[in-house]
């Protein structure tokens, strides 16, 4: 009761503080950590230029920064280690870097690290100074040297090691045991390294592991990392006997385990069950901070689900959304953005911070005093701050800036002041160690003078329209052409006009401008055509355009998708035309979509595959507005092909007409394309059309549906949703026959009631680790 009423008193005194227009005060904090890293686009035309590392100070009155490295494409493949000495130590791709924040200099200190594993200031990497001749080096960055290591021989690719808190061993899984014995299917060995002396071992028995079916690598064993200096905590699958079977294994009855390893004795202890099915969750276990801090699992499809804390102690798995300190991130209402950048809210302690996060661009302070987050997409990010000393966010920085490549905190880097300094004079070094060579990052050569004829020497290309003024919905004929103006022959690839292959064309339109064609430097083989001296060839198409106003069609050809040696770009002239309403505006409309109709069908013949006959759908028919809606919907009626109805939903989805309301309440009811179903009526509910109707449909058809799928896709929907009629929905379906509608909708009420999620096991029975849950309060 003690605890209730102190939380109810910080409450009060919050509210208070809003309604008088204060802010509410923190208990003043010193932090150690007073600058990180981070990244941001240079942006030109549009496009990322380069990439520049940027180092942020932050003080209580004042944000300064210093770009200390710029490079195009830094971000692809970047994983910053930390500030030692002064020098900023960080992997790029498999080059190591050090780069003095003084001088600016890089000085690569390997090229060839294929595998690292990185622990406090030292980093374990397989590299390979001769090919073919695999080391384990171990670059210890506090020294400023290094020593190698024998590395076995190992079977197959190793993508992965783990270096020990105490820096003594190395852990990585193998396809290969030592005693030479056959692995089982779906089973690797975990392989220990001893850095003093090289021995190699393998305590532990076989580790089965089934990599979910959407996981975009091939993995050689499950995910794992180091919980102390001599334990191993690691995933496991747990498969009968009888579900295995000419290396096939049978899914009912598997489940995925948290599992501890001992590396020294290989003794193996369960912790706990993992929800959802091995083959469709990915998993990928991290600490709170790198300094320490509890195990936390990310779970979930595309690891946009659910943050679980490992109690090692207990034995459980904790449903938990903190990510360091005080800091927390939950579940944002409205519309979700990719599975894995879902928008989500940032709490310190029940202070709401921003509520439009991304977890992967966030990260907390080592000591959790500190955060730092982006927000928004594209050129016009902000970078945010806020110190749990100052009690205050602030806007820092703004721009395009580059999240992480490795993990949710590899957008951010933290240091101490006292990294900064430079190193003091180096110590005599043990047996084994050579320091680093200053060995700067060699400059590229310079470029070889380009030889090949100007391709705007020999050709000339004009792009042209057949009217200056068009009614509202008809086509535009555009008409691209080619002509040799020298007097000798020019062999050339026939051009091709809006087929994505020899010419980009861009389109400025009133409000905005798109591409409508672009060029592609791996030109597919075409006719090959001669043109003779003042020859000329043509390529004819029409263009779809939608709002009224004056228009400009702007194309472009690249010498170096032209067959022959060509060097250089050919530019067209502008053409300009204007888009006007007439009294045929109905007419043509209809006619339009008619015309449209008849392309998607012809490519849908075609190539039933292929994303372009959904092209035409999306952009040309969604662009037509909500008019079309019930036109498209009459053409759905009508049409058996299941896969072309599903390619005409989509712009039936976009478009979030009211029209739609009835027409995806029939399909829902008879349960067909579940899914897009859904999100069509969740983008009515979100467009704030139908009166509320949408949600109601989702609630009183959809979870109620006989059929489990159809379930789901409902519960998916509904968990984007703020509103107290969901909290209604979902009363009754933690208790759902599904798993996934059963754990949908208990995270749900767990993040309204702000309560802890604990999963525990339904019954010793159970299929797939069928969970119930304990809606557990933390007052």
């Amino acid at each position: 009761m003690e605890r209730i009423a102190a939380l109810s008193t910080v409450g009060v005194l919050a509210t208070a503080a809003v309604l008088l227009g204060g802010e509410v005060q923190y208990p003043a904090t010193t932090s150690p950590y007073g600058q990180f890293l981070y990244i941001r686009h240079n942006e030109v035309d549009g496009s990322a230029k380069t990439d520049a590392l940027v180092l942020a100070s932050v003080g209580p009155d004042e944000f300064q920064k210093r770009d200390l490295y710029t490079k195009g494409n830094l971000h692809v493949g970047w994983r910053a280690l930390g500030v030692f000495g002064g020098k900023v130590c960080a992997l790029k791709i498999n080059s190591l870097l050090e780069i003095d924040i003084a001088t600016g200099q890089v000085e690569n200190l390997c090229s060839t690290v294929q595998a690292s594993g990185y622990s406090d200031g030292v980093l374990a990497g397989v590299v390979y100074p001769e090919p073919g001749k695999p080391l384990l080096r171990v670059f210890d960055f506090r020294k400023g040297a290094y020593r190698d290591v024998k590395w076995p021989a190992v079977e197959g690719w190793i993508d992965r090691i783990e270096l020990s808190p105490d820096h003594k061993r190395v852990a990585f899984f193998s396809g290969k045991r030592l005693d030479g014995k056959a692995l089982s299917p779906m089973s690797a060995m975990l392989t220990f390294v001893e850095l003093e002396g090289g021995k190699v071992t393998q305590p532990a028995d076989p580790v089965r592991y089934l990599p979910p079916a959407i996981s975009s690598t091939i993995r050689t064993g499950p995910p794992y990392l180091w919980t102390d200096s001599r334990t191993i905590l690691c995933l496991r699958t747990d498969v009968p006997d009888e579900n295995v079977a000419g290396g096939a294994i049978i899914l009912d009855g598997t489940v995925n385990k948290v599992v501890t390893i001992d590396a020294i004795t290989g003794k193996l202890r369960t912790v706990a069950a993992m929800p959802g099915r091995p083959d469709f969750t990915m998993v990928r276990l991290v600490r709170q901070s790198p300094e320490s801090g509890p195990l936390w699992i990310l779970h979930g499809p595309r690891l946009a689900g659910s943050r679980y804390r490992v109690d090692l102690t207990a034995g459980k798995l904790v449903e938990d959304n903190g990510i360091g300190g005080s800091f927390r991130i939950r579940e944002a209402a409205g519309p979700r953005g990719p599975r894995s950048e879902r928008d989500r809210q940032l709490f310190c302690g029940e202070t709401l911070l921003d509520s439009s996060v991304r977890d992967i661009h966030t990260s907390v302070s080592p000591d959790g005093q500190r955060a730092v987050w982006f927000t928004g997409r594209g050129s016009n990010q902000k970078l945010r701050y806020f110190d749990a000393g100052e009690g205050s966010v602030r806007t820092v920085a703004t721009g395009w800036f580059a999240g992480g490549w490795y993990g949710e905190r590899d957008a951010f880097c933290w240091f101490k002041d006292e990294t900064l300094q430079p190193a003091a004079a180096p110590v005599e070094l043990a047996a084994g160690w050579t320091r680093f060579a200053a060995r700067p990052k060699p400059k590229p050569r310079p470029r070889e003078p380009d030889t090949r004829k100007n391709i705007a020497d020999f050709l000339t290309v004009d792009v042209s329209i057949d009217k200056q003024v068009y009614r509202r919905h008809e086509p535009i004929q555009v008409t691209l052409t080619l002509r040799n103006k020298t007097d000798e022959s020019v062999e050339i690839v026939r051009p091709a006009l809006f087929d994505d292959r020899l010419v980009r064309v861009t389109l400025d339109y009133p409000g905005g401008s798109k591409l409508v064609s672009q060029i592609w430097s791996y030109l597919p083989e075409h006719e090959k055509i001669t043109l003779e001296p003042g020859e000329s060839v043509r390529s004819e198409g029409k263009l779809e355009v939608e709002p009224v106003g004056r228009y400009e069609l702007r194309a472009d050809l690249h010498g170096m998708v032209v067959r022959g040696n060509w060097r250089g770009r050919l530019r067209a002239e502008p053409a300009t035309f204007g888009v006007e309403s007439s009294p045929q505006d109905k007419e043509l409309f209809l006619k339009k979509f008619r015309r449209l109709m008849a392309t998607f069908r012809g490519e849908f013949e075609v190539n039933p595959d292929w994303d372009g006959a959904n092209e035409t759908l999306q952009d040309d028919v969604t662009a037509m507005g909500p008019k079309v809606a019930s036109l498209l919907i009459e053409e759905i009626e009508k049409t058996e092909d299941p896969r072309a109805r599903e390619l005409m939903l989509r712009p039936l989805v976009s478009l979030a007409s009211p029209e739609a309301m009835s027409f995806f309440a029939a399909m829902l009811d008879r349960a067909e394309e579940p899914e897009t179903v859904c999100r069509g009526l969740y983008g009515l509910h979100n467009e704030g059309r139908g009166e509320g109707e949408a949600l109601n449909v989702l609630i009183r058809v959809g979870m109620a549906h006989d059929k489990a799928e159809v379930r789901r896709e409902t519960a998916d929907c509904l968990a984007r949703i703020d509103d107290p009629k969901v909290k209604t929905g979902f009363g009754s379906a933690v208790e759902d026959d599904d798993e996934e509608v059963r754990m949908t909708a208990a995270r749900y009420l767990a993040a309204a009631e702000r309560l802890d999620l604990v999963p525990r096991p339904r019954s010793s029975a159970s299929i797939f680790g069928r969970l119930t849950f304990s809606l557990v309060s933390d007052i």
